[in-house]
């Protein structure tokens, strides 16, 4: 399960997800963006937070995707 909200669960944390994700499968950072976009659309929450969360969201910036290897 990728960004399950409670680490103590899953043993993970999401930037070590996101990690994995770029290093083990090759996904760049466009295809991350496109999940966080998802996660954030699926969230319980008022619209005023999902607002704030696709701004916070959209700063993201990954440096271990954005290398020639992972780039969209």
């Amino acid at each position: 399960m990728l960004g399950d909200d409670n680490p103590m669960q899953t043993r993970s944390l999401l930037s070590d997800e996101c990690r994995l994700l770029a290093r083990d499968l090759g996904f760049g950072a466009l295809t991350l963006k496109v999940l966080d976009g998802a996660a954030v659309g699926a969230g319980f929450m008022d619209d005023a937070r999902r607002a704030a969360l696709r701004r916070r969201a959209a700063q993201v910036v990954r440096p271990e995707v954005d290398s020639p290897r992972h780039r969209p």
